[in-house]
């Protein structure tokens, strides 16, 4: 490799399994800063600038921008038109694709006119003979189709649902993009049949411009790459990108300004630049091959030396459980993005349907069988080897340290993990079915004890308390229905699940509601 700068040696993997945890221990810690948290620093100078840009060029320039756009869209749409379902299984050819310059030179103007006036290349970029792929990071923003028009709108691997944008999506379709339907347990497989059939047409294609992160960051780290460009274990060549801004306008994250304030605060810059570097090519190695992880994980730390960045383990799926956690001030919420985590390392897939049979096993094993286990019988029920990792799990519920796990606990978990309700009958329903011994359609008062204890983290007394308000027909269980009565009668109990501090008892928080009105009374 140090011989030959420019292209990897496929006889040489750059990193193995073991590799990658010796070189890489430092770079996988977590950034300084969040990758979905980005906050621009704007100086008072900044304040002033912006103030005088909204009135003068940053109008005008939103102006010319939606002319431009609408040209683009027009020669797209002329480009587009007669083309049948068989047509855009081929390369565009004849007369349409002497358009393709008209609409890249639109497509360039759009972002002359934003303030993109500079695009530095750095590298050479290869034909589509020797990379069909190209791997494009750190992904920041929507601007990132800056680099995608550069590239001449090669074609794009995308959500199926960006074709129906008003006017983005006739851009969209005419790159040929592969589009993704993250609804269809397929289109995964369809894609990847996609990019190896447009791979193996010996350079007629162009080149397929994916951003394996999938999300935007801030830029401080690249997290996790989505495997979909490795997949077809073809050649890949990373392209990095960095903007240059003074104010770091670009970054459009979770938690951070919105799509119109990135717009119009980038708007409001006088110039922003890109640099565009192409690394050499990355030939996988037969390992890398079979174990598309740590292909992308190599191509991940090769792009983020060279960007001089750390990487994370982080996903946009951490940001949406992230979301959902917030919603809900549950004890068992602080153990579901560390859970998801530890399944991801273990394999165990959450997100397509064998989530279903891993609940389904799970349910039927705690509501049949003793739901205190061990270690051994923790990764049997898993139908997993004891490992590193599954101790890690078992540790994170075993949190007496009596070498011993509530099995519903953990089943409770992964059913928010899985389906994450939000309404808190929901929630409820889905723990009387893991906590009903038998499947009886009743629990006993000590199962409605775990019942709380797992969700509000009161402890046995507290618990009682509240057991003493309801009235059901047995002192000794009660049925879900009986439960959702009593909420429907008291809606201050849901109150516990989402308040910023839960009270000191479960019986303080349903005594409370006449504070609530009257602090809401004040307040109207």
């Amino acid at each position: 490799m140090k011989n030959n700068p420019d292209v990897r040696n496929p006889a040489e993997p750059w990193q193995t399994k073991s590799s990658y945890r010796a070189t890489n221990t430092k770079k996988m810690d977590l950034p300084a800063k969040h990758p979905f948290v980005h906050r621009p620093k704007i100086t008072t100078v900044d304040k002033l600038q912006i103030a005088v840009m909204s009135v003068t060029i940053a109008p005008l320039r939103l102006v010319i921008v939606a002319l431009l756009v609408t040209v683009t869209w027009f020669f797209a749409t002329l480009a587009l038109l007669g083309r049948s379902e068989a047509d855009s299984k081929q390369p565009m050819s004849g007369w349409r694709s002497y358009i393709r310059p008209l609409v890249v030179f639109f497509a360039r103007s759009v972002y002359f006119v934003c303030g993109f006036h500079w695009v530095s290349l750095r590298g050479t970029q290869v034909p589509a003979a020797v990379a069909p792929i190209l791997a494009l990071a750190p992904h920041t923003c929507y601007f990132d189709s800056l680099p995608v028009s550069f590239l001449n709108l090669s074609s794009v691997v995308t959500r199926a649902s960006s074709e129906d944008v008003f006017m983005f999506g006739t851009l969209t379709k005419f790159t040929q993009p592969i589009f993704v339907r993250r609804e269809d347990p397929n289109s995964r497989q369809h894609a990847i049949q996609e990019i190896q059939r447009r791979a193996q047409s010996k350079g007629k294609w162009p080149q397929i411009l994916i951003f394996p992160e999938g999300t935007c960051t801030n830029g401080t780290a690249l997290i996790s790459f989505k495997p979909g460009a490795f997949y077809p274990g073809l050649p890949v060549q990373p392209v990095t990108l960095r903007y240059i801004n003074k104010m770091d306008t670009i970054p459009w994250t979770w938690d951070g300004p919105d799509a119109l304030k990135v717009l119009w605060l980038t708007l409001c810059q006088f110039n922003t630049s890109l640099e565009m570097e192409f690394l050499p090519v990355y030939y996988p190695s037969p390992e890398e091959v079979k174990d598309v992880a740590l292909f992308a994980r190599n191509v991940r730390a090769k792009m983020a030396e060279a960007l001089g960045v750390s990487v994370t383990d982080d996903t946009y799926e951490d940001c949406q459980l992230s979301s959902y956690t917030s919603q809900l001030d549950l004890p068992i919420m602080m153990q579901l993005s560390k859970s998801r985590k530890l399944c991801k390392k273990l394999r165990l897939d959450i997100r397509n349907g064998k989530s279903s049979e891993l609940l389904e096993r799970l349910c039927h094993i705690v509501t049949s069988k003793s739901t205190q286990v061990t270690l051994e019988e923790f990764a049997s029920c898993l139908q997993l080897p004891v490992c590193d990792t599954m101790k890690e799990m078992f540790a994170l519920y075993d949190k007496k340290g009596c070498g011993q796990v509530d099995l519903r606990e953990y089943a409770m978990a992964m059913c928010l993990l899985i389906r994450q309700p939000t309404q808190i009958e929901d929630i409820l329903r889905l723990a009387f079915q893991v906590f009903d011994h038998g499947s009886k359609g009743r629990v006993t008062t000590e199962e409605l004890k775990g019942i709380l204890h797992v969700l509000c983290g009161v402890d046995n007394s507290q618990a009682q308390e509240l057991l003493q308000e309801l009235s059901t027909s047995d002192k000794h269980t009660i049925t879900y229905s009986e439960l959702e009565t009593y909420i429907e009668d008291h809606p201050e109990f849901s109150q516990q699940f989402v308040a910023p501090q839960r009270p000191a008892s479960v019986l303080e928080s349903l005594t409370c509601v006449g504070i609530g009105d009257t602090a809401k009374r004040k307040v109207a």
